[in-house]
């Protein structure tokens, strides 16, 4: 949206449930109170509107998850950044989670897709939004409120059987994720819980040879990644519980190094220049803001590209074409079911377009990935939008085995470096509340042997995580 007297841009956060709309705008609210006494660098929530469930920020459009693919050596690019520009980036949050943490507030979410970046007189500064996971708590409090995001929530942080999670502490969370911030900036890829099981047990050097073997098997030109050591000890002090409260951060080693040093430094001359002004958007009158067009001018282009790409896919790859087009065209016309929102707390990711639309991309990922899929008979028949996929899919991830003995020396690595079939139902629901209002979410379910489940779950979810990514690009 924006604002037909200044043309400043703003961003509109539309919420489809009312109860999460009034928690987020009631975070803002006490937020932007305290950011009148303290640069906290988060977006001032400037306008919300009740009636429509909206809430209204500056506009930032690049995000700190955009950035991981700063490092070149030649012509060749290598995924993650460099690590002192990832120390530069993760001191910024940690700042933040720091003044936060003295308020008695939690993120709770804390990743690279909730954290935007903005050019400010040739600095970049780095922002923390999204606080629909925020919590205010008192020090020694639990929670058991859904938090966080799998891949960066530890590994003992499950929901039990009544899709709640097992009490945890939210300030523990939030340094957690400080950590997996790092290591993702770095690091790139994910963790599998498998994994994270050696975080869980403080093995902290066959963490560090793990990781930094996956690293390199996943790397096209099989880059090897070199931790400095301070920035690992850092890392593994938040994951492995050993930093107790954020403040501890900033007296840590990590600190002491000149490439540090000038983080710090560089940080602190941004600190002391004026704080950046929101007052020209505060004065502004929501009568007088417009509603720009939703799709903007490549949108619509983009939309016609990929339904072209899906046709080429289909043409090229099935033996029957119109058998399967017609199958298509009849699953199209179903109605997604109606399920309550915990029946999506679990492998499902959240879609904000129309069923057809949503199945058209799944085609096009899905085809890209395995063109077998076209055939298959995807398209059950039943009443539901149910996709029954069977499809080859490649990730090489290096994992432990343990032997006789508890050193690490008595753990052997084991690289999964070959294709695995991973059989997954892909059903399309309308999640809905009782304001009526709906949403769209992929639900996915692993129909692999369940014996082979443990082993070979890290296909199935770093799948859906892959998934994830090229529709947040698409």
């Amino acid at each position: 949206m924006t604002d037909d007297k200044t043309g400043k841009i703003l961003f509109v956060k539309k919420f489809k449930q009312k109860h999460e709309y009034e928690h987020e705008k009631k975070m803002y609210q006490e937020l932007n109170q305290i950011q009148k006494e303290e640069d906290l660098k988060i977006l001032q929530m400037l306008y919300h509107d009740d009636q429509n469930y909206k809430i209204f920020l500056p506009f930032i459009n690049k995000k700190l998850i955009d950035m991981r693919f700063q490092q070149r050596q030649g012509k060749k690019r290598q995924k993650g950044m460099k690590q002192m520009s990832a120390l530069y980036h993760f001191t910024q949050v940690a700042q933040t989670i720091q003044k936060l943490h003295g308020h008695k507030y939690c993120h709770c979410d804390i990743k690279p897709q909730n954290v935007v970046c903005e050019l400010e007189k040739n600095v970049v500064i780095d922002y923390l939004i999204d606080f629909g996971h925020c919590q205010k708590k008192n020090r020694n409090e639990t929670s058991t409120l859904a938090c966080g995001t799998k891949q960066f929530n530890p590994h003992q942080l499950k929901l039990n059987e009544k899709h709640e999670f097992k009490e945890y502490s939210p300030y523990e969370l939030d340094l957690y994720q400080l950590g997996m911030l790092l290591l993702n900036l770095i690091f790139y890829f994910s963790i599998s819980n498998k994994n994270k099981l050696l975080i869980h047990e403080k093995k902290k050097d066959l963490f560090q040879e793990v990781i930094t073997s996956k690293y390199k098997n996943n790397c096209q030109d099989q880059f090897d990644l070199v931790f400095i050591p301070e920035i690992y000890d850092l890392i593994w002090d938040l994951l492995a519980g050993n930093i107790k409260n954020a403040h501890e951060i900033f007296e840590h080693n990590v600190y002491q190094l000149d490439g540090a040093k000038d983080v710090m430094y560089h940080l602190q001359q941004i600190q002391n220049q004026d704080k950046k002004e929101w007052s020209e958007y505060l004065n502004v009158d929501y009568q007088q803001i417009i509603r720009v067009q939703e799709q903007n001018a490549n949108r619509g282009n983009s939309h016609l590209n990929l339904k072209q790409q899906v046709e080429e896919l289909m043409t090229s790859n099935c033996y029957d074409y119109e058998k399967f087009k017609q199958q298509y065209k009849d699953f199209c016309n179903k109605k997604p079911r109606k399920v309550n929102q915990s029946f999506t707390y679990s492998n499902s990711l959240l879609f904000e377009a129309q069923a057809p639309d949503v199945v058209q991309t799944l085609l096009y990922l899905l085809g890209n990935e395995d063109d077998d899929i076209f055939n298959q008979e995807i398209f059950l028949e039943n009443e539901n939008m149910i996709l029954q996929v069977s499809t080859r899919y490649k990730f090489k991830d290096v994992v432990i085995e343990e032997s006789d003995g508890d050193d690490d020396e008595q753990y052997n690595q084991k690289i999964i470096d070959e294709a695995k079939e991973v059989k997954m139902n892909i059903e399309i629901v309308i999640v809905e509340e009782k304001d009526n209002q709906d949403y769209r979410s992929i639900v996915f379910t692993n129909l692999n042997d369940k014996n082979e489940i443990e082993d070979e779950s890290i296909y199935f979810y770093n799948f859906i995580q892959e998934i994830q990514e090229k529709l947040e690009n698409l």
